[in-house]
């Protein structure tokens, strides 16, 4: 099926990129994260009780996205200023006990991609599939984009022999599931 010119806008770095994760493809990563945030929502469209988006100034230094919640899920608007959201999510990391898991777009080539994902997440899960992506303002209407996509997960330097590092373990064991993973500290690989 061919993208329409106003879908490839929202899809491409042009547009407002905001697409809303689909339910389904949802509940499953939250099945693994169990989630208690989306950050980058809207009261419209998030996926999570708990929500924090533009207006609660998500991307300020001072806005703590995991405190005292749980997993933060972020699926964040895809074009020019994604760059931000990575970055933030990965300074977010170093003060958080909680993973942070974000739904990219496989823009390995990108600066933003080499510098906050490879450089920055600790799992890295190549979808084996396309999300079809849904866009409020074209009714509800799903489309998937050109180009594969990746949950980076953000997640504290684990100890070994602690809970932090089993938990490691254990989202890399779980995401194997829904696609190829790759754990970015070689010292940290599960067997499975």
């Amino acid at each position: 099926m061919a993208l329409t010119k106003r879908e490839l806008e929202g899809m491409m770095s042009t547009g407002d990129g905001e697409w809303c994760t689909p339910k389904d493809r949802f509940r499953q990563w939250d099945s693994v994260f169990h989630f208690a945030v989306d950050v980058g929502a809207s009261k419209k469209n998030t996926l999570c009780s708990t929500y924090i988006g533009k207006k609660q100034n998500a991307l300020d230094p001072k806005t703590r996205w995991c405190k005292a919640r749980g997993p933060a899920f972020c699926n964040p608007p895809y074009g020019f200023n994604i760059i931000h959201w990575v970055a933030k999510a990965a300074a977010e990391s170093k003060h958080s006990k909680e993973a942070i898991v974000m739904l990219l777009p496989a823009r390995t080539e990108t600066e933003w991609f080499q510098r906050y994902v490879f450089g920055a997440a600790q799992l890295i899960c190549f979808l084996d599939t396309r999300v079809k992506f849904e866009n409020p303002k074209l009714n509800g209407k799903t489309s998937q984009p050109a180009f594969p996509s990746v949950l980076a997960v953000y997640y504290r330097e684990p100890v070994a022999g602690t809970k932090h590092f089993n938990s490691i373990y254990f989202y890399e064991t779980a995401l194997k599931q829904f696609g190829c993973v790759v754990n970015m500290d070689p010292h940290q690989h599960c067997d499975a």
